[in-house]
């Protein structure tokens, strides 16, 4: 990745942070559906509720770690850095997630499982271009700058402030003598 090694060491284990905080959220909101639904049935239709949306975070997190990372070194991610991102998405998306799903069949969940990876995809890649445009427009519109002009007395004469503007002024016996 177009990462400094220490960088994207951090944005992998923020990655792993977040994955575990939606894990963790996931399975306390599993374990309070173990009380509401005595059946198995039952159980795991409402697992299946709430199995998208915590891979959906989890996708965007993903994403978020490593885009954040690139905005942290002012850089944007290049083409094989969205090719390493988007690789990783496939692998997520193809593993158990990390969630504990009891006896939940994910093959019925298999169309959901692949529209959110799509979208998280597509995420991906929107913002990646964002960031493009972003630092174009950047280049392109260089930044204000703010000059001051201190004056200690009276100012006798014109005064320029801006960007390369130099004046050597010379103070004369007489100017001197008038402040």
């Amino acid at each position: 990745m177009n990462l400094s090694n220490e960088t994207e060491r951090m944005a992998d284990s923020n990655w792993r942070q977040a994955q575990a905080d939606i894990v963790e959220e996931f399975s306390r909101s599993r374990y309070q559906l173990q009380f509401q639904w005595r059946t198995e049935t039952g159980l795991n239709r409402e697992t299946a509720r709430i199995f998208p949306a915590a891979i959906k975070k989890m996708g965007h997190a993903l994403i978020k770690s490593y885009l954040d990372a690139f905005a942290m070194e002012n850089k944007v991610p290049e083409h094989s850095d969205e090719v390493i991102i988007n690789k990783k998405i496939e692998v997520l998306f193809s593993s158990s997630f990390g969630l504990d799903l009891g006896a939940l069949d994910t093959r019925s969940l298999k169309s959901t499982i692949r529209n959110i990876e799509d979208r998280a995809v597509e995420e991906l890649h929107s913002q990646a271009h964002a960031m493009r445009l972003k630092a174009a427009n950047a280049a392109n519109n260089p930044t204000s700058i703010n000059n001051t002009l201190i004056v200690n007395g009276p100012l006798t004469g014109g005064a320029q402030v801006g960007p390369n503007n130099n004046q050597n002024i010379e103070i004369t016996d007489e100017a001197k003598s008038r402040s």
